[in-house]
């Protein structure tokens, strides 16, 4: 019939054909050929079964070395298309890895069971494929599977990498803030110009503001002070002024115990020697000319020197509580942001010794209230109330014991960022999870489960 390949079944044809144009003689072998060729099937060089099928028609007329020959080429494009075939189905199921299977991944409106659901009809969808291709099935069986765990893996690892930059930020932060507020107190410690000293304490950062201004106003308190017994003490038989230990250390907590011991002792010799000499004053006893003066230059180099003291311990206070601000305030914004896992959040959703069980928003907001726990226990410090994750109608269960959020006034940004040294231990470290210190990372709750992800 027209159109079909006349090559097939012709080796008992041929042969006949053969055997009578034989018995011709000569004349015989010279019309076979033609014969022959134009029964020859048609040939693909790049498919295989058609170089199969060339072999065989070689092979039916007796021509084994050809036939040889073509079987294999035969086989050198079929290994190449199947190859190609592999290929082609590896690229199909690497599209649907890499960017159906992430999409699913990053789709954060998906409660855990639809993504469940989602991931479940992409491996359907790969292992389909590879039958497609011929690919081995048990290859791909738990494809989605292993490009979730990387994934995964992939996310922990850029979430610990954000964590260290968050902690190395607030550390950098703060101790910008520390050495612009030192430059600041080294510009104004020896003026006496009160209006320099508000005009400089006004040309601050912002972000140094409201220390700058406790600084300021510290250092033009001590000018009054000091202009103040001097004029009390202008007069030749007016009393001495004694030194107070409450004007030189206005934020004594501030200072560690033992050091304030140490200035509580250098404050009550000099005013002991003060009181001696104010009765000697009184009686007109003086031993020598000058002595009072003297006594008055010591005790202004005292004072010099405990401010000295002091500012440094405030410094140190400050910094302590300002990195600790900053390690809490860059933690709270990752908290705030961060997805959880989908194996945390069906963790947390159910509820015990009941039937009922959390949204996964509501798993989501439970999570972030166990990290400020977390977070703020590392710290030392209560959970503030305007921090918790909580939205009316939510199940208390959400709230992870912690108290309602009230809406309060919004209190101004440089007062957020006052030290507060009444909050701070005596100069004692910071204590994290384990006896970590402050400038260390702390656990995360969403870290407890990720051996099991």
């Amino acid at each position: 019939m027209a159109g079909m390949d006349a090559s097939a079944n012709l080796g008992g044809m041929l042969s006949q054909i053969g055997g009578t144009l034989g018995s011709m003689g000569q004349a015989g072998q010279g019309l076979m050929r033609p014969i022959m060729t134009s029964f020859r099937p048609q040939l693909d060089a790049t498919d295989a079964e058609s170089l199969r099928r060339q072999a065989a028609f070689q092979g039916s007329i007796g021509d084994t070395e050809q036939q040889r020959l073509f079987t294999i080429q035969a086989e050198t494009v079929a290994e190449k298309q199947k190859a190609e075939q592999a290929k082609q189905g590896q690229a199909a199921i690497g599209r649907i890895l890499n960017k159906d299977v992430k999409d699913v991944l990053q789709d954060t409106t998906l409660t855990p069971e639809q993504r469940d659901a989602k991931l479940a009809e992409l491996q359907r969808s790969i292992d389909q494929t590879a039958e497609t291709y011929n690919l081995p099935v048990l290859n791909t069986a738990d494809s989605v599977t292993k490009a979730q765990q990387t994934y995964t893996t992939g996310v922990l690892q850029r979430n610990a990498v954000v964590d260290r930059q968050a902690e190395r930020d607030a550390l950098e932060a703060a101790e910008r803030e520390r050495n612009m507020l030192r430059m600041f107190t080294a510009s104004i410690s020896g003026l006496s110009d009160v209006n320099k000293i508000n005009e400089l304490a006004s040309q601050v950062p912002e972000d140094i503001s409201y220390e700058a201004r406790q600084r300021a106003d510290y250092f033009i308190n001590s000018l009054q002070q000091k202009e103040d017994r001097r004029l009390q003490e202008a007069s030749i038989k007016a009393p001495i002024g004694k030194l107070n230990a409450t004007e030189l250390m206005p934020q004594s907590e501030a200072v560690p115990e033992e050091t304030k011991t140490y200035i509580d002792g250098l404050i009550a010799k000099f005013n002991e020697d003060a009181a001696a000499l104010n009765k000697k004053l009184e009686a007109g006893q003086l031993e020598y000319a000058g002595q009072k003066q003297g006594l008055i230059q010591r005790r202004e180099a005292l004072a010099a020197k405990i401010s000295g003291i002091y500012l440094n311990n405030v410094d140190n206070a400050a910094n302590e509580a300002r990195t600790t601000r900053k390690l809490i305030d860059n933690r709270l914004a990752i908290i705030s942001t961060r997805e959880p896992s989908d194996k945390l959040i069906k963790d947390t959703q159910d509820i015990p010794g009941t039937i009922r069980s959390l949204s996964k928003e509501e798993a989501i907001r439970r999570i972030r209230n166990l990290e400020l726990i977390s977070l703020y226990s590392a710290f030392g410090q209560e959970v503030p109330a305007d921090k918790v994750f909580y939205r009316k109608g939510d199940n208390e269960y959400v709230l992870a014991g912690l108290p309602k959020p009230e809406k309060e006034e919004a209190v101004k940004r440089s007062e957020l960022e006052a030290v507060s040294f009444s909050q701070l231990p005596q100069r004692t470290p910071l204590v994290g999870i384990g006896g970590a210190s402050p400038t260390q990372s702390f656990i995360p709750y969403s870290a407890l489960d990720l051996n099991n992800l």
